[in-house]
């Protein structure tokens, strides 16, 4: 029996035929009634549907043709092919990603279809972060959309574009910020008139699930803004007065580091739109919770304090204990930050930071070349003779360029008597 949908035929339908035997449908034919007349094309998208439900592999070979049809002039049609393509995200999002385009496309039709083509989208960019790149610009309402799984979707997609290319996200900078400044505070199910234990479950089971895709999205953003303003600081230039009070009201250190990330990055090139944030970094130096948070304070305080090195080292005096064991910290890059600082602040006030020359010099063997380098530097700022024979050690045997040089400049420096 040959599978037909006229009314006026007996038979299976062609997506019957596609439900049933999912294999043995010719995929050349559906190619052929794709790029007919819309009872052919509708029959096409429906028997794509139903393969993609049951045998989604063999999709692999009828890209072309469903891309054909995400494209078509009837919106039930690129409808369909749409709730395809994001069926087959689920288990081949590879297969998928010569779509972004027609999906971005699709990101512009009626509401459900783009819901489908975002979720599409979101499942694709893991896998293929560069090729939604294009998606991100129509993604800027999204990221504040009432709901909250569509959000997630779109904070994905942006996420995963950033990875490859962080300027795309620069004019989203007021939005992620935006999903920055949401907050957790209802209690779950206030307000709410519940009539048994089964219903005030489910309510608080669906307001503990929304909090939770909250502070994943704000989560995302953090993330995803400390990667632009570590590409394109200028980007978040303007953004550094709501930076500094979503600081001071932020709760979860995640954000909390990412926020003084960003204004790090931001201080690199711009040290005065971040200056008049010093006092609250200075409070993080010394009480952050963690010394990730406490090195990422110090990174941000030292690229101020390069342009305005007097005002910083004011803030760190009383916490200079606090900047000194920050040295024997685990994380690399908050060893390396305090001697930065250090190296900033001894060049105000040697005399007032001479006690850390201890710690400087046992990270003169740290493990990593960085770290080396700026304690190396931070003893030449301090000043103290009796260390050049260390530093003459490391400026003839280390292994890494980068700190002969350092260590050098730094025996220099002392016998200047700069200090």
């Amino acid at each position: 029996m040959v599978p037909t949908d006229s009314p006026d035929r007996e038979g299976p339908t062609l997506a019957e035929r596609a439900e049933r035997e999912p294999e043995a449908v010719d995929l050349d034919a559906i190619a052929r009634r794709a790029t007919g007349a819309e009872p052919d094309r509708r029959a096409a998208a429906e028997a794509l549907r139903a393969i993609a439900a049951r045998a989604p592999e063999r999709l692999d070979d009828a890209i072309q043709t469903l891309e054909g049809l995400l494209r078509d002039e009837n919106p039930a049609i690129r409808s369909e092919a749409t709730i395809t393509t994001e069926r087959l995200t689920q288990t081949r999002p590879e297969t998928v990603a010569p779509l972004v385009p027609a999906l971005v496309d699709r990101l512009d039709d009626r509401a459900s279809t783009r819901y489908t083509a975002l979720s599409a989208l979101s499942a694709v960019a893991p896998v293929a972060p560069g090729e939604v790149v294009a998606a991100v610009p129509a993604l800027e309402d999204d990221l504040v959309s009432e709901v909250a799984d569509v959000r997630a979707k779109a904070l994905t997609v942006v996420a995963n574009a950033v990875s490859v290319e962080p300027e795309a996200a620069a004019p989203l900078v007021p939005r992620l910020l935006d999903v920055l400044e949401t907050r957790n505070d209802a209690d779950p199910g206030s307000g709410r008139q519940v009539d048994s234990d089964d219903v005030r479950s489910e309510v608080v089971q669906g307001e503990t699930t929304v909090r939770r895709q909250t502070e994943e999205a704000r989560a995302q953003a953090a993330r995803t803004l400390v990667t632009v303003a570590r590409a394109r600081p200028d980007a978040v230039v303007d953004a550094v007065p709501r930076l500094g009070s979503l600081l001071a009201a932020e709760e979860t250190v995640p954000a909390e580091v990412a926020l003084v990330d960003v204004l790090a990055s931001v201080a690199g090139e711009r040290a005065d739109v971040v200056r008049p944030t010093v006092g609250m970094l200075g409070e993080l130096l010394a009480d952050g919770s963690t010394a990730e948070l406490r090195g990422t304070a110090a990174r941000a305080l030292g690229n101020v304090g390069a342009e305005y090195p007097d005002q910083v080292e004011s803030v760190v005096r009383p916490r200079r204990d606090e900047l000194v064991e920050l040295l024997g910290a685990d994380a690399a890059h908050a060893r390396a930050s305090a001697a930065t600082l250090l190296s900033v602040v001894g060049d105000v006030d040697p005399d007032g930071y001479r006690s850390a020359a201890g710690p400087l010099v046992a990270r003169l063997e740290d493990e990593t070349a960085t770290v080396r380098g700026s304690a190396a530097l931070a003893l030449g700022s301090i000043g103290d003779d009796r260390r050049i024979a260390d530093l003459r050690a490391l400026a003839e045997d280390d292994p890494d360029e980068g700190v002969r040089s350092a260590a050098a400049t730094a025996i220099d420096a002392i016998r200047a008597g700069q200090h």
